[in-house]
């Protein structure tokens, strides 16, 4: 019965830990691409159309750049107003898109914590570990 338990503790953990790892791979990549455009170039005028509120901490947008419409730009809330905006956008030409200068900071720093949270759970005992509570 141990066994079995510490075999389903480690099988878990090491699914936890590899998509956490994989996850913080891709947005590190991501991040330091962003990074590198923000580094190279300037900011791209645009023009904010709507703004839509989501949460707390997360909204999203549509602008025009270059007489094409971009939807669903993540966005910090309050920070942006509508009508042309040419400091806080940048264009990623290789993959015609557009993002906002702090995007994914946020969502980054919170994987880098569960990571850190996924390799603690290492050091709970295989008799507290549990799926189901009864």
């Amino acid at each position: 019965m141990i066994q079995n338990k510490l075999r389903i503790k480690v099988v878990i953990l090491l699914f936890v830990n590899i998509v956490l790892l994989l996850l913080l791979y891709k947005g590190y990549s991501q991040l330091d691409k962003f990074q590198g455009i923000i580094e190279k170039h300037s900011p791209v005028r645009v023009k904010i159309l709507n703004i839509n509120y989501h949460a707390k901490s997360s909204s999203t947008c549509d602008i025009i750049y270059n007489s094409r419409i971009y939807k669903n730009i993540d966005i910090s809330q309050n920070k942006i107003v509508l009508g042309t905006n040419d400091s806080d956008f940048y264009y990623d030409s290789e993959n015609d898109t557009i993002f906002y200068k702090n995007d994914g900071k946020a969502a980054f720093r919170v994987l880098v914590v569960l990571f850190v949270i996924s390799l603690l759970l290492w050091l709970l005992p295989s008799n507290k570990f549990r799926l189901t509570s009864y």
